[in-house]
């Protein structure tokens, strides 16, 4: 407990602040200006804070002002900053060198703020700290009144001459020194408020806007504060101007007092009617532009699209990475996959997130051998040998760093920020080890997306991703729904470790109507330093079975039933019961929010449901015991 606060007690400070106790070390009270019935300042007792207590205000009060009105009110000593020195900066103390000071006046020519610019740091951004007069001395601080103009005497004894609004105070005292009328407000640019305007009213005034899309705006906002206050309003862009150029840069070049008033009497007057419209920080399509867009083209032609997401899903030894490789080195080397025409050669990065020593030493030079691929092209493909974590803003700021490298490497531009183009596909194994959040989080889940979409729309390319089935469920992927859904294209491996045969198929294409089963049968092949391993060829004796697909209404309960599995899946006791199942309730509400029904009624919706369901039990798809049911597919 500090010295003040052994003094403070709750109702005395109600009391004298006008607010009332709201807890055991709490006041909610009327922050400073504001009305008697005002409860937006709270004000807690506690140890942690210098003078007994700490502040906050709701409605957004600084925080410093709180606090000294607060001691005001309790009659405690008022805080004071102590005294810093003012010197040359060097590279050893780190302190700040004062470069130039801007007094504001108010109309009676008392002193009210000054300005302070202090040389930029070592980060080279500008500085500026504001002081207020407190009768006989500056101290820090804004003033705590409103907002007055730079330069208010000379707008208000030169009546009948043209203001000229800059965006700093330098601007405005080169342009005095031409004799004009100029001024500013303090923070610059998207600081001006509407308390400013009452010193323009009946006034012709030139805005003159920095040279750059902040000046730009700023220049709006401040003719739309003075549009019905001015007499005239004209902004002023200057001819000739760098990037981010002023009106004093205009000058050092060469401009005078005469050019720039004939400049501002020649831009048009500005109205809200006359302002251009902005430029939409997004672009939207027309429905001309919508419906010309090109249609998707094949990666692998029936197998992946290019530019999209897709994922291949399958138990433990249903060899699914070794698929995944065998497409990865099929594009890399432009070689048909299996009689499937490919878009190659091309870039491809495998990130390897587990067993990467056996995918670079093994299954990709396998690959190569075994198809009698020459060395010289070989050497499209990329490896990355560890965890890669897609839900972290860092590791795909690092990916996309390094695609834009590669890139610039190969075309020797030495454009570094460009990852266009980088690779044609991006073949992430496993899914598992590629977030640092849990795969059942519904926030790793949404980042995770947003960033592969980032990676589809910034590098151009394909994210093949390869993943486990679930535990109670091997019709899907073991993830959250939202990464379920988000993929355009899903592939199922269903394989049979014993014969070394596996079965991939197309479980579904988003925008492209496809679908496919191919059975491979892994085969061994040997590297030249003795040692062997497998690679997929295509196999007519390996049985493909003939599962009646499922399309209209029953697709959309067939899916439906999987995400209410996923989010309402629970485990039963009993011989006729699987590892998981969900209640029939719970499907047909899920059906219900997949839009099975096209009515609101639910009497609708229950016979759309029954209709599916049965629809999906008569083929083979789904099982039903009591009030639960289940996915039958690979369950036997």
């Amino acid at each position: 407990m500090t010295m003040h606060q052994s003094s403070l007690n709750l109702r005395s400070m109600a009391e004298a602040l006008g607010g009332d106790v709201a807890g055991p070390n709490s006041i909610l009270a009327p922050g400073p200006g504001h009305s008697p019935k005002d409860r937006s300042l709270s004000v807690k007792l506690t140890s942690k804070g210098p003078d007994g207590f700490t502040v906050y205000s709701h409605a957004g009060d600084d925080w410093k002002d709180c606090r000294d009105y607060v001691k005001e009110k309790l009659g405690l000593p008022r805080w004071e900053p102590k005294p810093k020195p003012e010197c040359q900066h060097s590279g050893r103390s780190g302190q700040k060198v004062k470069v130039a000071e801007y007094t504001y006046s108010l109309e009676d020519g008392t002193p009210y703020l000054k300005v302070i610019r202090f040389a930029p740091g070592p980060d080279g951004k500008k500085d500026f700290r504001q002081q207020r007069w407190n009768g006989s001395t500056w101290e820090w601080g804004k003033p705590k009144g409103p907002k007055v103009p730079y330069r208010l005497l000379d707008i208000l004894t030169k009546h009948h001459a043209p203001v000229l609004i800059v965006e700093g105070e330098k601007d405005a005292d080169n342009l005095h020194k031409l004799g004009l009328v100029a001024t500013t407000a303090a923070e610059g640019a998207g600081k001006w408020t509407a308390d400013l305007g009452k010193w323009f009213a009946d006034r012709i005034v030139y805005i003159l806007p920095d040279n750059d899309e902040t000046g730009r705006k700023h220049a709006r906002e401040v003719a739309g504060h003075l549009h019905g206050i001015a007499r005239e309003i004209r902004v002023v862009p200057l001819p000739g101007l760098p990037e981010k150029g002023d009106v004093s840069d205009w000058l050092n070049a060469g401009g005078d007092e005469e050019a720039l008033l004939a400049i501002c009497d020649e831009a048009p007057r500005w109205s809200p009617d006359t302002e251009p419209a902005p430029e939409a920080p997004l672009r939207l399509l027309s429905y001309d532009e919508m419906a010309s867009m090109p249609e998707a083209e094949w990666l692998v032609d029936g197998l992946l699209v290019e530019g999209t997401s897709a994922l291949l899903f399958g138990k433990s030894n249903s060899f699914k990475s070794f698929l995944a490789i065998d497409i990865t080195c099929s594009v890399a080397t432009g070689r048909s996959w299996h009689g499937k025409s490919v878009q190659g050669p091309g870039p491809v990065l495998y990130v390897a997130t587990e067993g990467s020593r056996g995918v670079g030493r093994q299954r990709i030079p396998g690959w190569m051998e075994a198809h009698d691929i020459p060395l010289e092209e070989r050497r499209q493909v990329r490896l990355y040998p560890q965890e890669i974590a897609l839900d972290s803003p860092q590791d795909i700021e690092a990916l996309l760093s390094t695609c834009a490298i590669e890139r610039a490497l190969r075309a020797g531009d030495r454009n570094w920020t460009d990852p266009a183009g980088a690779f044609r596909l991006i073949v992430i194994d496993i899914f598992g080890a590629s977030m640092n959040g849990p795969e059942t989080s519904d926030e790793t889940a949404r980042l995770w997306v947003r960033h592969v979409n980032r990676i589809l729309r910034e590098v151009g390319c394909a994210v093949l991703v390869v993943a486990h089935t679930g535990w109670a469920d091997d019709t899907r992927a073991r993830m959250h729904t939202h990464f379920w859904g988000s993929f355009d294209t899903r592939l199922k491996a269903e394989g049979d470790k014993d014969s070394r045969t596996t079965v991939l198929t197309v479980d579904r294409h988003k925008d492209a109507d496809s679908e496919g089963r191919w059975g491979f049968r892994l085969d061994e092949t040997t590297l030249p330093n003795g040692s062997t391993t497998l690679f997929p060829r295509l196999s007519g004796d390996v049985e493909v079975s003939q599962h009646k697909r499922v399309s209209g209404k029953a697709a959309t309960a067939l899916q439906a039933l999987s995400e209410a599995l996923a989010d309402h899946g629970r485990t039963m006791q009993g011989p006729n019961y699987p590892s998981s199942v969900v209640s029939l309730e719970d499907w047909k509400r899920m059906c219900g929010e997949h839009g099975l029904s096209s009515s609101e009624d639910p009497e609708a919706l229950k016979k759309a449901f029954q209709r599916a369901k049965e629809k999906l039990i008569e083929d083979g798809h789904v099982r039903q015991f009591g009030s639960y049911a289940w996915r039958a597919d690979g369950h036997g």
